[in-house]
């Protein structure tokens, strides 16, 4: 009982050059998400200031994404052929890795552009997650993302074209129905970017500006780290333990989740002195 998915996870366009549904999605999610933050930001950012920081969250985002993925599977892959730290066109990414690295690049273009940090945060807060929902479709048709077997529900899937990225060949029995933890995370997505456009003109341009960043910081962090429980994992493949008996994703989306609740708690306390009446 469930879907079948015999899509094959490349787009031949002529002769050997193929495209991933992964890769088109992906760039899919880019621009949405690039779109969606400088219609957010145009109230107080002029445009080209507001492609700059996108263009170094995204370029810091793919670094972020391969630097991570490349640590986590150090032992079992990259140690024996250092060189292929570089080919990352062989596939090998980390989101959360994306989400750090793109932040964090984000940050440093918008300081040396000295824009308002608080509000520029919030504007990104709801088009990073949008990006990713979008690229979670591609992850979807790829079967790259390795899930624990299921049944007994109507949307489990099963990938059953043999040129599907290791998804079939890792399922318990092989080639059987899974879960398709990639559409889950992509409704996780879809929900934090309701809820923060849903909040967005409450909070922004007050004082305290910054917390929608931190809450889609935060409930991503939850989100994967229990999806992750429903990821197949062993050495080499998929989100292995590596401490506490929890994977490098799910460590870092616990960290995700603590600094957000001390920011928030942060900023809120901060707005509300700012707004509250000075002493006569």
């Amino acid at each position: 009982m469930g879907i079948d998915l015999p899509f094959d996870p490349n787009i031949t366009l002529f002769g050997p050059l193929t495209l991933s549904w992964h890769g088109v999605f992906s760039v899919v999610g880019i621009v949405a998400g690039v779109w969606l933050a400088m219609r957010l930001s145009r109230a107080r950012i002029d445009d080209d200031k507001a492609y700059s920081i996108a263009t170094w969250g995204v370029v810091g985002g793919i670094i972020g994404a391969r630097l991570f993925h490349v640590v986590d599977q150090w032992d079992a892959i990259y140690s024996h052929d250092p060189v292929q730290v570089i080919a990352i066109w062989n596939g090998g990414i980390a989101i959360v890795g994306a989400v750090v690295g793109g932040v964090l690049a984000g940050l440093v273009r918008a300081l040396m552009l000295k824009i308002p940090i608080g509000f520029g945060a919030d504007a990104a807060a709801p088009a990073i997650p949008l990006g990713m929902a979008i690229g979670r479709i591609g992850d979807l048709i790829n079967g790259e993302h390795w899930a624990q077997s299921c049944s007994g529900l109507p949307w489990c899937v099963r990938y059953t074209n043999p040129a599907t990225l290791g998804q079939g060949p890792y399922s318990n029995p092989p080639f059987d129905y899974v879960h398709p933890v990639t559409t889950y995370e992509m409704l996780a997505d879809l929900a934090i970017v309701g809820l923060i456009l849903l909040l967005y003109p409450r909070l922004v341009g007050r004082p305290g500006e910054g917390r929608l960043l931190w809450l889609f910081l935060g409930l991503y962090g939850l989100a994967r780290f229990f999806l992750s429980f429903l990821r197949y994992a062993r050495e080499g493949i998929g989100d292995a333990p590596v401490a506490f008996g929890l994977s490098q994703a799910q460590l870092v989306s616990l960290g995700f989740a603590l600094l957000s609740a001390g920011a928030i708690a942060y900023l809120t306390f901060r707005g509300a002195r700012q707004r509250a009446p000075a002493p006569a």
